[in-house]
């Protein structure tokens, strides 16, 4: 049966004190970097859009929520999910700004299908490969995001009875012709 002094017991917890001061400190700067990461990349989406005149950007309305590897991490789809929503929110923010449209569209079967051909094809790692060539993966699928962003747009613009372009069209409008910059986060 051993205790331990209290001389040795205010050392263990002058450690401890100093070890949680460190990590604090640490998510402190992971926090801030997270932040910069995420100011860096949505100001280079909003301004690559301007460059190109663009008015309306297209993202995968992304849901975390079926995804079989995440059932025994949490924290990874907190995270993601955590992130995903700043990305998006800050985009419409920074595009609001800048008279620039943000618009989710639903990703469902946009990298199985060839953004040339329209027909199914296999994605291999990184390569997407149907009869008519290979692509890379993220970029056929983004293409499939910015071709149903402009059905969309088309939809709402063609239907005067519909509630969404009661609230869309102002903005659609002025960018009839102009092209959709798909952003794509796999």
């Amino acid at each position: 049966h051993t205790t331990v002094s209290k001389r040795h017991k205010g050392k263990l917890e002058n450690r401890l004190k100093h070890l949680y001061q460190e990590q604090k400190g640490r998510q402190r700067k992971l926090k801030q970097i997270r932040k910069e990461i995420l100011e860096i990349f949505t100001n280079w989406v909003i301004e690559y859009a301007r460059s190109y005149g663009i008015k309306i950007i297209a993202i995968e309305k992304l849901s975390f929520k079926n995804i079989p590897e995440w059932k025994s991490s949490k924290a990874i789809k907190r995270f993601t999910e955590w992130f995903y929503s700043k990305v998006r929110s800050k985009l419409e923010y920074k595009g609001k700004i800048r008279g620039i449209r943000i618009i989710e569209v639903n990703p469902a079967n946009t990298s199985r299908y060839c953004h040339r051909c329209g027909r199914k094809g296999k994605a291999e790692k990184l390569i997407f490969k149907c009869e008519c060539g290979k692509y890379d993966r993220d970029y056929n699928a983004s293409v499939n995001i910015g071709k149903r962003a402009i059905k969309i747009i088309k939809k709402i613009s063609q239907n005067p009875e519909s509630k969404a372009q009661r609230i869309l069209l102002p903005k659609i409008r002025s960018v009839r012709g102009l092209p959709v910059l798909p952003v794509c986060y796999q």
